[in-house]
């Protein structure tokens, strides 16, 4: 899974992933069973949105009609496709679905809740040493 998480942020395509888990993994898992395997653990579906080919734009909002990219002119569908299928999407997580997530978990909305129960100690402040961000005169 830390290869799927590596492949979302880096914008690593699909046979890039496939070639890194033949070169280092003897149990070869499938980008596919990952996926599912993610799904598993994280109930949370994203919502494909078609986006530039150029990744110039996302065809949302104001731009949900459009069969170009405003800004490069590439073409939004595929061009032998009987359906209207985008050359290139993204994932998106809507903000309350991921903060329910993140609060699902008793332990884990316990550290997130840290900054705002955390309280100054007195001894960081008598001799100007920092325990913590949150003990500096500008915070």
């Amino acid at each position: 899974l830390r290869l799927l998480e590596i492949k979302a942020h880096s914008n690593m395509t699909n046979d890039m992933y496939s070639e890194i888990m033949d070169a280092f993994n003897e149990q070869n898992i499938s980008l596919y069973c990952a996926t599912k395997k993610l799904s598993s653990l994280v109930s949370i579906d994203p919502i494909w949105i078609d986006c530039c080919l150029k990744s110039c734009c996302a065809f949302t909002g104001n731009l949900k009609d459009l069969k170009e990219c405003p800004a490069c002119g590439e073409a939004r569908y595929k061009k032998n496709s009987k359906k209207k299928v985008g050359i290139k999407k993204m994932a998106f997580f809507p903000l309350k679905d991921r903060l329910i997530i993140q609060y699902q978990n008793f332990n884990w909305s316990l550290e997130l809740q840290y900054r705002a129960n955390y309280t100054m100690s007195q001894e960081y402040l008598q001799h100007r040493l920092y325990g913590d961000i949150f003990d500096g005169r500008r915070y």
